[in-house]
C-alpha cells in the first residue's frame, strides 16, 4: 500500500490508509533517535539564552472574531480558536495558513483553513476571509501545526495526531494546495537498512523539510 492518500473522501480508504500507517511505525526508533541526538547535543557548543531584545516586531495580528470561515458549501463556520499560523508569499498574494477550531469543538480536534490578502494589508489589526483545505478525516483524527515549504510554492506540511489507540500516534504530512484543495496527502516516512522504510510514533515540529 502506498503512503500516498489520494482518495481523501472514501472513508473505507481512509481507514485503510491510516492502519497501514499505524503498522509502519518502529517503537525502537524512538530510543535510537533519541541516543543520536544526545550524542550530537553534546558535540554542540551552541546555546540558547534569554535576552531583553527580539531580532522580530510585530506587524501584525489576527484574533479569532476576526476570522471569517466559509466551508466549500458556502455555510459560515464560527472559530473559537485560532492558532499556529504559517504564511507564505506567492504571486504577489499573502497566504496565511490557520489552525481552527469551530464553536463547540475543542483544541483537540481542529482543522486548517487558509486566507489570502494583499502585502500591503499585512498590518496592523488583520481580518481575513478563509477557507477550510484540510478536515480531519475520522473522528479520531486531529489536524494540527501547518508549515510551508520555503523550497516550493504553496507546497504545505501538517501534522494529524491520531488518538485511536492507548498511544497516541502524530504523522506529518505534506500537500500540494491547488485552487484552494488539497487533492491527496503523503505521509512523511524514513528509512534505515535495519527496518526499511517506516514511521515513529510521535513526529511534529521538525518541518518543513527542504532539498538542503
Amino acid at each position: 500500500m502506498s503512503l500516498t492518500l489520494y482518495r481523501l473522501d472514501d472513508i473505507l480508504e481512509v481507514e485503510r490508509y491510516f492502519n497501514y500507517l499505524l503498522s509502519m511505525v518502529v517503537v525502537d526508533a524512538d530510543k535510537v533517535l533519541y541516543e543520536k541526538y544526545l550524542r550530537a547535543r553534546g558535540k554542540s557548543s551552541f546555546t540558547r539564552k534569554r535576552v531583553g531584545k527580539s531580532i522580530a516586531r510585530i506587524r501584525g495580528y489576527i484574533i479569532p472574531i476576526d476570522v471569517t470561515v466559509i466551508s466549500e458549501t458556502n455555510i459560515p463556520i464560527t472559530p473559537c480558536i485560532v492558532t499556529n499560523p504559517a504564511i507564505e508569499i506567492y504571486n504577489n498574494m499573502v497566504y496565511i495558513y490557520l489552525r481552527l477550531a469551530s464553536i463547540g469543538s475543542v483544541f483537540s480536534r481542529t482543522f486548517i483553513s487558509v486566507a489570502k490578502l494583499k502585502p500591503e494589508n499585512l498590518s496592523g489589526r488583520i481580518k481575513v476571509k478563509a477557507y477550510p483545505i484540510l478536515y480531519g478525516i475520522m473522528p479520531y483524527e486531529c489536524v494540527e501545526d501547518p508549515r510551508v515549504d520555503p523550497d516550493k510554492n504553496l507546497s504545505l506540511y501538517h501534522v494529524r495526531a491520531i488518538y485511536r489507540t492507548e498511544i497516541s500516534r502524530v504523522f506529518t504530512f505534506h500537500s500540494q494546495l491547488t485552487d484552494y484543495r488539497v487533492d491527496k496527502i503523503e505521509a512523511i516516512n524514513f528509512y534505515s537498512k535495519e527496518w526499511g522504510t517506516f514511521l515513529i510514533q510521535d513526529y511534529r515540529d521538525t518541518f518543513p523539510l527542504n532539498n538542503s
